[in-house]
């Protein structure tokens, strides 16, 4: 580790690699977490300028007002130079790690910035939603989203012709169409029929036994059944 400080430390003397302290702060968020008791915290390295308590400043779709500078050790900083890490307390949620924050006039200023960098973020989000999926992705260049779009097209193509023909040739009567009920496509109701048993008769309608018994009191007085 002491080895790894130095060589950076000589390579910034040779480099002469310099920042201003006297301008407005900015840096990075190495870490956030929510504490109990202490809410959204955030450990971040100032990069230029120099940051103190009090100062309001907006990152990303977060904003804070520097209630307390901490140090590793959970002492109270003063300020905090470029290069130096520190806790912060003030913030009005938990922001991203890796994002970047800078200081402005006021918290009036910070709130305002941060809820236009989440407003258009929800648009971003939204417009993705509603964009047809292509299969393009940030950063591609024009002709790899035309052949993504081909290559979409493709697999739709694909898939619509590996359909059964029943599936592709049948229409909504137009009672559904009327009523906007789709059932689907109609059933072959030959093979929803029970087989039956080859030994087993089926069964007679009516009443035979009601039939016997009238025939049998017709012959006893000697008329004819009704």
């Amino acid at each position: 580790m002491n080895e790894l400080i130095e060589s950076i430390l000589l390579q910034a003397e040779i480099l002469d690699l310099k920042a201003n302290a006297k301008c407005p702060a900015q840096g990075s968020v190495i870490e956030s977490q929510m504490e109990t008791g202490r809410g959204p915290t955030a450990t971040v390295i100032v990069q230029k300028g120099t940051l103190k308590a009090g100062d309001s400043f907006v990152c990303g779709e977060t904003w804070c007002k520097v209630r307390a500078l901490m140090d590793d050790c959970g002492n109270r900083l003063p300020s905090a130079a470029p290069g130096t890490p520190a806790l912060i307390l003030g913030w009005d949620a938990v922001p991203s790690p890796g994002a970047k924050f800078r200081v402005v006039k006021n918290d009036r200023e910070a709130r305002e910035l941060a809820e236009e960098s989440a407003l258009a973020a929800r648009k971003e989000a939204e417009a993705q939603q509603q964009a047809p999926n292509t299969g393009a992705r940030p950063g591609m260049s024009d002709l790899e989203r035309l052949m993504a779009a081909l290559a979409q097209d493709k697999e739709k193509s694909c898939a619509s012709c590996s359909r059964p023909t029943s599936m592709a040739r049948w229409k909504p009567s137009k009672a559904a169409s009327r009523n906007q009920v789709d059932q689907g496509p109609p059933r072959d109701r030959r093979w929803l029929r029970r087989p039956r048993h080859p030994g087993r008769r089926r069964p007679r309608r009516g009443r035979p036994g009601l039939h016997r018994c009238l025939r049998h009191q017709a012959g006893e007085r000697g008329a004819a059944p009704p």
